[in-house]
């Protein structure tokens, strides 16, 4: 798992919070990120796995085995490749999600395909 922060962890009275953040974020919310993800990567599959960061708060995400598909906790999913976001999509649950960010990225390779047989490639 991979924790990103908005500057050092700070500690002090209780709270568990990037320095740059200043929320307030507490060390229970940070676990509860962890657990969440954890859990939906796991509820994903084999190779799924999670990322947990703090943006006025505690967030996390999940990424597919090959590393291109992210999906958020409220269903949105994104396909990146080399930097270029390819697709997007938005599901009621991250398997919704997940099976229409497939769909889209088979109808644009297929799209692909056809529009490279045009041009001769």
């Amino acid at each position: 798992m991979k924790i990103n922060s908005l500057g050092p962890i700070d500690t002090a009275k209780g709270r568990f919070c990037g320095k740059q953040c200043g929320r307030g974020c507490t060390k229970k919310e940070y676990d509860r990120a962890v657990k969440a993800g954890y859990r939906l990567a796991r509820r994903m599959g084999r190779g799924w796995t999670y990322e947990v960061w703090e943006n006025l708060g505690w967030q996390y995400k999940i990424i597919s085995p090959g590393k291109i598909i992210t999906i958020y906790p409220n269903g949105f999913a994104s396909c990146d490749v080399d930097g270029h976001q390819l697709a997007t999509a938005n599901g009621k649950t991250p398997e919704e999600a997940s099976a229409l960010i497939l769909t889209a990225m088979i109808t644009m390779r297929g799209t692909l395909t056809r529009a490279l047989k045009k041009e001769g490639a």
